[in-house]
């Protein structure tokens, strides 16, 4: 089982983290959000946030990450199933 999402360091999540069993579905996710944040005019992150979701287009699957990218932390994490 694969997860993904983000928060602000030190604050409660934003949002809730996504769960699948496809590590292509939970990195997508963290790209269509990325994409989202960086459409919004008022983002001074936007460019720092294109450039990650760049990153994880062309990262290999089934990898974990952790990125401080902007004033969010992003993850892809395995968890075990319960």
């Amino acid at each position: 089982m694969w997860i993904s999402g983000y928060n602000m360091p030190g604050y409660l999540p934003d949002a809730e983290p996504v769960e699948s069993n496809d590590w292509h579905e939970v990195r997508d996710h963290l790209i269509w959000v990325l994409d989202s944040m960086s459409d919004d005019d008022d983002n001074e992150d936007a460019d720092l946030y294109q450039k990650f979701a760049f990153h994880l287009l062309a990262m290999k699957p089934n990898n974990t990450i952790g990125w401080s990218v902007g004033k969010y932390h992003w993850f892809i994490d395995k968890i075990e199933n319960i």
